[in-house]
């Protein structure tokens, strides 16, 4: 089955026409909804630091722009939710 219909699935009752109120959730704990839904990072399986666009990303028909993609970064030192990058002195 595919991911989405394997994660997710309904807490409580169903919604009816008297209570159009139904929670869904991700039971498999994976996908990182939240974070799709507000944008982020995450730490991958590697330890590496993952980008995962927010609603101010701009998506056309090629997906988000490449100046906006995330890249490594020369000299780059990473404190806390941080990113810093040295620049040779004049």
């Amino acid at each position: 089955t595919s991911f989405i219909a394997a994660s997710l699935t309904t807490k409580g009752a169903r919604a009816t026409k008297h209570a159009m109120e139904v929670e869904i959730y991700d039971k498999l704990d994976r996908g990182n909804l939240k974070l799709h839904a507000t944008g982020g990072t995450r730490v991958g399986k590697a330890g590496g630091r993952l980008a995962i666009g927010g609603d101010r990303v701009p998506r056309g028909a090629r997906g988000v722009p490449a100046d906006m993609r995330p890249r490594n970064l020369k000299n780059a030192v990473v404190k806390g939710d941080a990113i810093y990058q040295r620049v040779k002195g004049n």
